[in-house]
């Protein structure tokens, strides 16, 4: 459960169910896009915390070099939010200057 949004605690929930019964090949509400689209911007489908805390680390590692190659070519880490080459680096930057 997520106290500081309960609705978006059950959104997650019930967006982790429907993945999990598309990979049973149960019927269900979630399409491919909606998963791509969840995918994209890191979204945890298993919030056990072993997986979590293993998949955080590669994952910010994995985006952290993405900065790195971002910074090469153009000269500084300035990903803008929106950015059309990489729009998961730009969230993922984003990201990281709000929870500074």
């Amino acid at each position: 459960k997520y106290e500081g949004n309960p609705k978006l605690g059950n959104w997650v929930s019930t967006q982790r169910r429907f993945y999990r019964n598309k990979k049973k090949g149960k019927g269900t509400q979630i399409t491919d896009e909606r998963i791509h689209k969840l995918k994209e911007i890191g979204f945890v489908w298993d919030a056990s915390n072993k997986s979590c805390a293993v998949r955080d680390d590669e994952g910010w590692t994995r985006m952290f070099l993405e900065l790195m190659e971002y910074k090469e070519m153009h000269g500084d880490c300035l990903v803008p939010f929106n950015y059309e080459g990489n729009p998961k680096l730009g969230t993922w930057v984003h990201t990281q200057r709000m929870m500074y």
